[in-house]
């Protein structure tokens, strides 16, 4: 059996970061994973809430490379990202998908999670401490 596909085109190595978590929740789509992430928005406190609106929100797999330099120089995955709204430029808030998936084992676990970091991401944005 060869290792390509019907296009000629060589399989995924098992390091290739566009592959899915094997462990943890995974929703079907990206669409499906918004739904949970507007949720967590809605969900949030009336306070901090209000520095999201009106809010972008942007779903990626994973966080990249600069990112990962720029917002975490001790090596940890962000889950989440904030910029706030400047002038006529509406807040965008970044949710990095699959570091999410891989630390839920069920639904409630990932939307637990996700209304977690959605609340420490907009916290730090804000310069206030993390949740308790």
């Amino acid at each position: 059996m060869s290792n390509r596909d019907r296009r000629g085109r060589g399989t995924r190595a098992d390091n290739d970061l566009r592959h899915r978590p094997t462990d943890g929740f995974r929703t079907a789509s990206t669409a499906r994973f918004l739904v949970l992430v507007r949720g967590a928005v809605a969900a949030l406190p009336g306070d901090l809430r209000a520095h999201l609106d009106p809010v972008e929100l942007v779903v990626t797999d994973v966080p990249s490379r600069r990112s990962l330099e720029e917002v975490r120089p001790s090596g940890d995955v962000p889950l989440a990202r904030v910029g706030l709204a400047r002038d006529d430029t509406p807040a965008r808030l970044t949710v990095h998908r699959r570091p999410i998936e891989l630390r839920a084992s069920t639904r409630e676990e990932l939307q637990g999670l996700l209304g977690q970091a959605v609340e420490d991401a907009v916290r730090e944005a804000l310069g206030l401490g993390p949740s308790s």
